[in-house]
């Protein structure tokens, strides 16, 4: 189990603030905020690129720094972590310094097949091209633990379908660890097991999708009939409201469920 408590960093722009949050093992956990909202921020400080002000985290009941001793950790960030005007090819060896065992020779191999010109500079690979590249290293890397930010970002469908079945085999191995941090929540959400919600540098919400969307529910109707308890977010239409409900605060029989998609935008902005 990954546990932060009473964790605090402050950034330019944004402190985050995290009173108590796990994140278990064997299964996937997206975190999602709107931009700037503190979770790729939330994603540094598990791989260790972010340290804490105050407070603490441990994965497995160890310090990162102890865990490290022992396990890989793998974090892929919004695009390939080299120098832009290097080759693909030069780039490869990079890599035996950093990940035990690694081969530079089937890392060039397997970008190869997966497509990914080796004579260009890393700058010239389209954003999807720079995800597969991210991949082929990810698979390589024999980590325990996957930090993953925006991975779907520039692919197209096949490739996503070939990134969701790639995480799943990779969870079978319980004792693995996959969070993933992203906006495109329809990307995501059918392979998610566990959702953290980060609002403004705080944890809103932790749970399955299942839960979150159990407690927020949408009632739609005429703004002179809006409910008058319960009330989260509001999206006016041409001729009628969609209203966000707190189940818990307003358990009225008169409301449906909400896409993920829309339900976290809604929670967002609140009224629009």
């Amino acid at each position: 189990m990954i546990v932060l408590e009473n964790a605090t960093k402050s950034r330019r722009n944004l402190e985050i603030n995290i009173d108590y949050l796990e994140i278990p093992k064997g299964l996937v956990t997206m975190i999602v905020s709107r931009n700037s909202g503190g979770k790729s921020s939330l994603l540094k400080i598990l791989c260790g690129a972010l340290s804490l002000d105050q407070g603490t985290y441990s994965v497995d009941s160890y310090s990162l720094e102890d865990y490290k001793k022992n396990n890989t950790v793998f974090y892929m960030p919004d695009s390939v972590p080299v120098t832009p005007h290097m080759g693909v090819f030069s780039s490869t060896v990079l890599f035996e310094k950093v990940y035990d065992g690694f081969n530079a020779r089937v890392f060039e191999r397997n970008l190869i097949s997966a497509g990914i010109p080796t004579h260009l500079k890393i700058r010239e690979l389209s954003k999807g091209q720079q995800k597969k590249y991210m991949f082929e290293l990810m698979k390589l890397s024999n980590s325990k633990m996957l930090l993953l930010d925006e991975p779907t970002n520039g692919l197209d469908e096949k490739n996503k379908i070939e990134f969701k079945n790639m995480i799943q085999t990779y969870l079978l191995n319980e004792e693995n660890y996959v969070v993933i941090a992203s906006n495109n929540v329809e990307d995501i959400e059918n392979i998610c097991d566990h959702l953290v919600y980060m609002k403004n540098g705080k944890k809103f919400f932790e749970g399955s999708v299942l839960e979150l969307q159990d407690r927020y529910k949408l009632w739609t109707g005429s703004k002179e009939k809006i409910p008058t308890e319960g009330v989260v977010g509001i999206r006016k239409k041409r001729d009628f409201v969609e209203v966000l409900i707190d189940t818990t605060k307003n358990n009225s029989n008169e409301v449906s469920e909400i896409k993920l998609h829309d339900l976290l935008i809604m929670l967002e902005r609140g009224t629009v």
